[in-house]
């Protein structure tokens, strides 16, 4: 090898020219940092799926990009989106079904933290797998289901 060959060459860096092109850079930075975050998260991932054929059955799906690392602590965190409460008419809010489900397969809460009103965030652990959750529980009126 030759001392040319040694040497690394570095592309020196360029600032984007325009708002697109910086734009894209952004982009190109979330997705890989989302990508090595659900990389990262995959064993927990795989140990939620156990659980999720009694969540199904029980209508409640979780939808991409509602699963995320946990904001505090280790484990995961599922986001409650407009989606998951758009196609609950009626009844109990998903993430209110997602803790009594994940809690009947054997999961306990560990931790409740009150937010504003009735709401609360809760934590459920099952061996390795910690989930993270915001719960708006459903308030019942006669005019139908109202969430807090």
């Amino acid at each position: 090898m030759t001392a040319a060959t040694k040497r690394v060459r570095r592309a020196k860096a360029v600032a984007p020219s325009t708002v697109h092109d910086r734009q894209l850079n952004y982009q190109a930075y979330e997705d890989f940092m989302r990508r090595r975050e659900l990389k990262s998260l995959a064993p927990q991932l795989r140990m939620l799926e156990r659980l999720m054929p009694a969540a199904r059955a029980a209508d409640a799906e979780i939808y991409g990009g509602e699963v995320k690392g946990a904001v505090w602590g280790r484990g995961i965190r599922i986001d409650e989106s407009y989606a998951a409460n758009r196609e609950r008419r009626a009844g109990a809010s998903r993430n209110e079904v997602l803790a009594r489900v994940f809690c009947e397969q054997g999961m306990r809460e560990v931790e409740r933290r009150a937010t504003d009103g009735a709401r609360y965030w809760v934590v459920l652990v099952k061996g390795h797998l910690r989930v993270t959750m915001h719960v708006c529980p459903a308030r019942y009126s006669e005019k139908g289901v109202v969430y807090l």
